[in-house]
């Protein structure tokens, strides 16, 4: 049976851990949905985002420690080879199972809460670029790619409204080259996916990618677009960690009334999550 290696943490709330999210996986799935078995045919992993470190993982709020050496029932876990965090990690399901049965088998590990991170206890809201160590040959083939990349982005930016419609579809399959791809696109892309992209950021494993990839718009763009989008994602979910990466983005773009208004809101809510949000930023 495959065990921790390491201490592994997590995040939630007061009640427990907000992770996985249906965001997590390609669809993204429905409670009774099958997901699983990973790595699929690809090669590719989907699952709860953990981490080795709490503290720079861009996140707030409550957060589980999972001691090394426990029992993964039909589970395992993966570095997650895909975000430049090199301590992110994937719990992830290596038999067939609906996506309720994995929530619950995750949610159900024998976390142990730690602490709670706010607003200016986090070590950065923008976490710096970490590639993992790899020989010459791996940064050859990077540059060679970015290359290929620069030839042919003339020719794939040419029809925007095609475009946007491959990186939503792209973006909905949880598709990660979408991301890198919106990263050098010009930003008027990225402002026409905000609701794809802020559906991404609920996830724990996109949250901080989404939020570089925001931060790239023109300032005054970002004070029109993204309060707009945020209001219409909260109405879509209302749940504590909408409000909390919600919260998290509007911070690092530094829109602070918008930040202001979210926070009034939440600290009237008949959640008692929910108004943790608010005593966390501020509120």
């Amino acid at each position: 049976m495959p065990q921790t290696a390491v201490d592994l943490y997590a995040f939630g709330n007061a009640t427990g851990l907000t992770t996985p999210r249906p965001s997590d996986f390609p669809g993204p799935p429905g409670p009774d949905d099958n997901i699983g078995p990973y790595p699929d045919a690809t090669g590719a992993y989907y699952g709860a985002s953990v981490t080795t470190n709490a503290l720079t993982s861009g996140l707030t709020g409550v957060y589980y420690k999972l001691n090394a050496g426990a029992n993964l029932v039909e589970m395992d876990v993966h570095p997650d080879p895909t975000v430049t965090d090199p301590n992110h990690h994937l719990i992830y399901p290596t038999v067939v199972t609906t996506y309720s049965a994995f929530e619950a088998a995750v949610r159900g590990l024998n976390w142990v809460r730690q602490g709670r991170i706010r607003l200016e206890e986090a070590d950065s809201m923008a976490i710096p670029l970490r590639p993992a160590a790899g020989s010459s040959g791996d940064w050859d083939e990077a540059l060679h790619a970015a290359e290929a990349l620069k030839r042919t982005l003339p020719g794939v930016s040419g029809d925007a409204e095609s475009l946007q419609a491959r990186l939503r579809e792209a973006l909905a399959a949880r598709n990660d080259a979408a991301l890198m791809l919106l990263g050098v696109l010009d930003p008027k892309h990225t402002e026409a996916l905000l609701p794809d992209l802020l559906e991404r950021a609920l996830s724990h494993r996109d949250t901080v990618a989404v939020r570089r990839l925001l931060g790239r718009l023109p300032a005054a763009n970002a004070r029109k677009s993204v309060p707009a989008a945020v209001r219409d994602q909260l109405h879509r979910t209302p749940d504590d960690n909408a409000h909390r990466r919600m919260a998290e983005l509007l911070a690092f773009l530094g829109l602070d009334a918008p930040l202001a208004t979210l926070i009034r809101s939440a600290a009237k809510s008949s959640d008692a999550h929910v108004r943790e949000v608010a005593e966390d930023f501020g509120g």
